[in-house]
């Protein structure tokens, strides 16, 4: 007999196949994971603090509330940056097509999804247990006395995770801006080049020579003049360069209007960020923006 009813069925965009790890980890700020390549994606997210990932040969900067993806068959390595970071990786095997979306990307994760990665990762840790104690970790096993469907639960919520992230994929930071292999350790003095990494690794703070100088236990003569010596410039004068560096990535992407640019990258005002930007490049940034249409 015809009910009358409609029943719809469901259509799973976002499949997730097996999970591999589900892992959390506070590590030392000298932890160094010398890496692996596998065939299934892999997420890590920074709680607190940073470290410096590898993404075939290149270094990238991971923040803390970021996350960033690896997709299959790509070679990463993670170090803690000085600071020691709080890890969530979550690796697990997703065939469908969605998923070329989140190739390259790095996300800022807003409260939501915070949640749900939390939420996530409460139940993949009641179900399941590494089986070894330190990376890599080849897998997990289930525990005997895991929640009723934790499980379940764990393969849906990853699910909705990657979905609410997919949704917005388009506002994702290109990991490509948040590269620091620009600056190459054979063109410079070791001191200097430690300095230059320390800047870009900061590119979105207001940075001054003294506290520059005071990071690295120099007095502000000696910064600048340490500088004049092998840049030929003054401190600010290269990390404003940085930056602006980082400025034509971004008006690129064309995610973020010129006064979040200038807020992502640090600078006082939107007023300034234009006026200096005119005063390197000559042109604008309106004017950059449409020469590289």
């Amino acid at each position: 007999m015809n009910d009358g009813f409609v029943k719809q069925s469901n259509e799973r965009l976002v499949a997730v196949e097996n999970i591999v790890t589900v892992i959390y980890m506070e590590y030392t700020k000298d932890f160094v994971f010398a890496g692996e390549a596998h065939d299934f994606w892999e997420f890590t997210y920074i709680d607190k603090g940073s470290v410096v990932f590898t993404a075939d040969t290149r270094e990238f900067l991971l923040k803390g509330g970021e996350i960033a993806f690896h997709k299959p068959n790509e070679f990463h390595k993670l170090r803690a940056d000085k600071v020691p970071p709080n890890v969530t990786v979550v690796s697990f095997v997703c065939r469908s097509d969605a998923m070329r979306l989140l190739e390259n990307k790095i996300f800022r994760l807003t409260a939501q999804e915070r949640n749900i990665l939390s939420e996530l990762l409460d139940e993949g840790l009641a179900v399941f247990e590494p089986l070894t104690a330190t990376p890599p970790v080849m897998g997990m096993r289930e525990k005997p006395n895991a929640p009723f469907a934790a499980k379940q639960l764990t393969f849906n919520l990853l699910e909705r995770f990657l979905v609410t992230l997919l949704r917005r994929s388009e506002l994702a930071i290109r990991r490509e801006s948040r590269s620091v292999s620009k600056i190459e350790k054979s063109d410079y003095p070791e001191e200097v080049y430690t300095i230059l990494l320390y800047m870009e690794q900061n590119i979105d703070r207001n940075l001054t020579v003294a506290d520059i100088a005071d990071k690295f236990n120099q007095s502000e003569s000696t910064l600048k003049k340490l500088f004049s010596a092998h840049l030929g410039c003054g401190v600010i004068a290269k990390f404003n360069d940085m930056k602006l560096r980082h400025a034509k990535v971004l008006i690129r992407e064309r995610n973020l209007n010129f006064t979040e640019i200038a807020e992502v990258l640090g600078f006082s005002s939107v007023h300034y960020f234009s006026r200096l930007f005119k005063k390197k490049t000559g042109m604008t940034p309106s004017e950059y923006s449409d020469s590289v249409v």
